[in-house]
């Protein structure tokens, strides 16, 4: 085989016709995303400390001029974070399996309000999308393991955004 297969990820698959193996490789692909998924899941308070990180990187770019990068880590990598953790942790109304590849798959049919709130959020600037990143996240970490010192750093950045701003605006 070409190898090219096995450079993909899959949880749930299906084989039609198996003519090469194909479905002894499609196992070992779903053995091997599992483990890694498994162990690239840290515990919540990890996580929420990631997305704040990703937010405030993004936001330093973005008061620098650096449009493209704070893009790339405020609408791509922060919004995955965090809805990520959306996902796995606060319950949802609706009985929708996400993906466990791309968190952002299904989210509007197991949590509309907050996915509505991203896809508003997400056309705006990136210290807009990155005031309602924070208030999701705040929702989680309350949801969360997540020490009293996540929502205490969650409300940090939250005012240093605030803050911000209004120096922006003078």
């Amino acid at each position: 085989h070409d190898g090219e297969l096995e450079s993909a990820s899959a949880t749930t698959w299906a084989v039609l016709r198996d003519r090469g193996e194909i479905a002894a490789r499609m196992r070992s692909i779903a053995a091997a995303t599992t483990a890694r998924s498994s162990s690239h899941n840290p515990h919540s308070h990890d996580r929420v400390g990631a997305a704040l990180a990703q937010i405030t990187i993004g936001l330093t770019r973005w008061a620098r001029g650096e449009r493209l990068s704070a893009n790339q880590m405020v609408r791509g990598h922060a919004t995955r974070t965090v809805t990520d953790l959306v996902g796995s942790l606060l319950p949802s109304a609706n009985a929708v399996v996400l993906d466990s590849l791309d968190p952002t798959r299904r989210l509007e049919q197991a949590h509309p309000g907050v996915a509505e709130r991203l896809d508003t959020a997400l056309r705006r600037e990136i210290p807009d999308v990155a005031h309602e990143l924070l208030d999701i996240l705040d929702v989680v970490a309350a949801h969360s393991d997540a020490p009293s010192r996540a929502r205490t750093a969650i409300a940090a950045v939250h005012t240093t955004l605030a803050r911000s701003r209004v120096h922006a605006q003078a």
